[in-house]
């Protein structure tokens, strides 16, 4: 008998990169664990052979608890926390990289240059 209630299922997270996300089993009558995985592809080779090592990493250490009714919305707002809560990126999402009183132009000068080293490589 296996633990595991929905297998490896994949979604796209709003930052356009695919996850995957499992839900288990626990002892309580109230609540399934889930937990959300990335997929690692790691290209390997040995002198004319190549290949892929595909491992899937766990994002959230600790289990996320999703109700036993498994509605939809409850797994996504779920999915949605654990993600915002383990990734630094999402955390500091309107971060503009300017700290203290600085003057509007002196940020649109900087922008228009980072852009332009964007462009120019």
């Amino acid at each position: 008998m296996s633990n595991i209630i929905i297998k490896m299922k994949p979604f796209i997270f709003e930052d356009g990169n695919t996850y995957f996300f499992e839900i288990f089993k626990r002892s309580s009558h109230v609540f399934h664990g889930i937990f959300v995985y990335k997929k690692v592809v790691t290209k390997k080779s040995f002198l004319f052979w190549k290949w892929e090592d595909i491992d899937y990493v766990k994002i959230n250490d600790k289990e996320g608890l999703v109700d036993t009714i498994l509605d939809t919305s409850n797994i996504k707002r779920t999915i949605k926390d654990i993600m915002t809560k383990n990734s630094v990126d999402f955390q500091l999402k309107d971060w503009d990289g300017f700290v203290g009183n600085i003057p509007e132009e002196v940020k649109k000068s900087i922008e228009r240059d980072s852009k332009l080293n964007d462009l120019l490589g």
